[in-house]
């Protein structure tokens, strides 16, 4: 989610309002005495900067709203500016992201086709390493083979022996198409 944000704002040159090195120069909120002090061109312009500053940080802050997990919005919720929305949306992923790989790495472990078709136990664990390579912790395409294999009950024992002595490593679409096979 992290990436998708930093790429969109950097591709629009606002990326400074979530960083602070873009901030809002004027305050929008000017008093009478304000605008004849600065004059009236110079007032005028800087209050047009600081609509548009606010437009743009307005625009951002609903992208971050949008783009993160629903159980993320109440840190989000309340917050005025894109620049603390950002902080606290970032924070959390600098603490949570080596327990989030170190969970998905268990989860992975852990992953059983039981019950289920092959179909839907290749998707479970294909969605799990691609929330794996979202938090910058992607897996080979060897240890995806050897998750998957490992999550095999013993009906799939020839399969597996046949996958394991392949001296190249295969694609996930590869893999699939040999087990649904």
């Amino acid at each position: 989610m992290e990436t998708s944000i930093v790429s969109l704002l950097r591709a629009y040159n606002i990326f400074g309002h979530v960083d602070g090195t873009l901030p809002c120069s004027v305050s929008s909120e000017f008093s009478i005495s304000d605008k004849d002090s600065i004059g009236p061109t110079t007032a005028k312009d800087s209050m047009l900067a600081a609509l548009s500053w606010k437009s743009q940080d307005q625009f951002i802050l609903h992208a971050i709203v949008t783009l993160i997990d629903g159980t993320m919005l109440p840190l989000v919720g309340e917050v005025s500016t894109s620049a603390v929305a950002w902080a606290r949306v970032h924070q959390l992923f600098a603490n949570s992201s080596r327990s989030r790989v170190l969970q998905l790495k268990s989860q992975l472990s852990h992953c059983q086709k039981g019950e289920q078709s092959m179909i839907d136990y290749l998707h479970a664990v294909k969605s799990l390493a691609d929330e794996l390579t979202l938090v910058d912790n992607p897996i080979s395409s060897d240890d995806l083979t050897l998750y998957i294999l490992d999550g095999l009950s013993e009906d799939y024992t020839g399969i597996v022996g046949s996958i394991s002595t392949r001296e190249h490593a295969f694609s996930f679409e590869e893999l699939k198409d040999i087990l649904i096979a």
